[in-house]
């Protein structure tokens, strides 16, 4: 899933000095002022520039540019770029909830800020809000319909919603445009073991694992269709592996329903 980005481009910082040229003269001397102080590159920045963000901007410091510039008397689409700037830097935060109000805000203001509603919809995916979160991406589709990242986020709400259909839809619709999209390959991959297509899963797990070697949860995933196609011993090799490079795989499949029965998880422990 792509990561959270602003409309505006980040500002560029730049350490601003004051150069000591000013003198203090008088009628007996003439001596050099003082250099003034240095101000910081966060102290140099306007409100706009700290509100945009960027790497080298403090979520809070973001945050608190947006907010004044929200109270200030700006147009319509600088307020919603700041509403949504500032839900962005609360996201940084884990403020989800205050973030979800910004998104809410930027979209009352422009409702055809696509970006706004797909970072509102990871904000209530992480909070648990699914059917929020779908209503946010179909909001998106409906905006920008080649929006794949979108859609790949829509099929996997979709796939634990059990709504195999519309995951399938999405999955394929994705991979028939964009057939390298390993994110849209896995999701496929999970689905299809979810539905017990072994063989169709083995082969989108393979396409994944063969460009991202190292992909825990591809492994894991292949691990599971291994062992119950009936390659337990090749299944349970995977498993291992893929725990080792990413020991979050097994609780990642579990919230899609792919979980060993504890009779098999305890027969794999036992070949260690």
């Amino acid at each position: 899933m792509r990561p959270l980005v602003s409309l505006a481009l980040a500002a560029t910082l730049l350490l601003v000095t004051m150069a000591p040229e000013a003198e203090a003269r008088t009628r007996k001397s003439r001596a050099a002022a003082k250099p003034a102080a240095e101000m910081t590159a966060l102290q140099a920045l306007g409100d706009r520039q700290l509100c945009d963000g960027g790497v080298l901007i403090p979520a809070l410091d973001q945050a608190r540019g947006c907010t004044r510039l929200i109270s200030a008397r700006t147009n319509r689409s600088l307020k919603a770029t700041a509403h949504y700037n500032r839900a962005n830097a609360r996201m940084r935060m884990a403020q989800l909830s205050a973030a979800i109000e910004d998104y809410t805000a930027a979209i009352n203001l422009d409702p055809t800020m696509r970006e706004a509603r797909f970072n509102r919809a990871i904000a209530h995916q992480a909070i648990g809000d699914t059917a929020s979160a779908l209503g946010d991406l179909d909001a998106t589709l409906h905006l920008a319909p080649a929006d794949i990242d979108a859609r790949v986020a829509r099929g996997r709400l979709n796939m634990q919603r059990a709504r195999w259909e519309s995951a399938a839809a999405d999955f394929d619709q994705v991979i028939a445009a964009a057939p390298a999209n390993l994110t849209a390959r896995l999701g496929r991959a999970h689905l299809r073991a979810r539905l017990h297509d072994w063989q169709g899963a083995r082969a989108d797990y393979d396409s994944v694992l063969q460009a991202r070697p190292r992909d825990g949860e591809a492994l894991y995933g292949r691990g599971l269709v291994m062992t119950w196609s009936g390659d337990a011993r090749t299944g349970a090799d995977d498993m291992r592996t893929a725990l080792a490079l990413d020991p979050t795989a097994v609780e990642k499949l579990a919230a899609i329903g792919l979980v060993l029965p504890p009779r098999q998880a305890t027969a794999m422990a036992g070949q260690d």
